[in-house]
């Protein structure tokens, strides 16, 4: 099972790697979408 030449091990810390960083890039998303709504409903209120 390996792709580009990759070990397992070196695949498998690849793609925990990837999968941090995307889980990251959706927490952000997340907390800012939910901050500007917080305060779309101050200021328009």
């Amino acid at each position: 099972m390996n792709t580009h030449g990759l070990t397992p091990d070196e695949f498998y810390n690849d793609r925990q790697h990837f999968w941090k960083g995307f889980i990251h890039f959706v927490i952000a998303c997340t907390v800012a979408i939910a901050l500007l709504l917080i305060l779309m409903a101050i200021f328009l209120v």
